[in-house]
């Protein structure tokens, strides 16, 4: 869970490439905001639950990507 973040200050890093992720609702009963989900089968992995945000990119300058 990610509850303070500021696009102009922080960053996310993530493993891989954006190709790898997805972003999307969370499900009822989990806290609001924009999750990360990791593609991979059915059904994909929500990694992280971004808040107080009212968008994301994940081909954005705060989010780095690692191998």
């Amino acid at each position: 869970m990610i509850t303070d973040f500021n696009s102009s200050l922080d960053v996310i890093e993530l493993h891989g490439s954006a190709t790898n992720y997805q972003l999307g609702a969370v499900s009822p009963g989990l806290p609001s905001g924009i999750g990360i989900f990791l593609q991979s089968p059915i059904p994909n992995e929500l990694i992280a639950i971004v808040q107080g945000v009212g968008s994301l990119n994940l081909n954005a300058d705060y989010f780095t990507y690692v191998n």
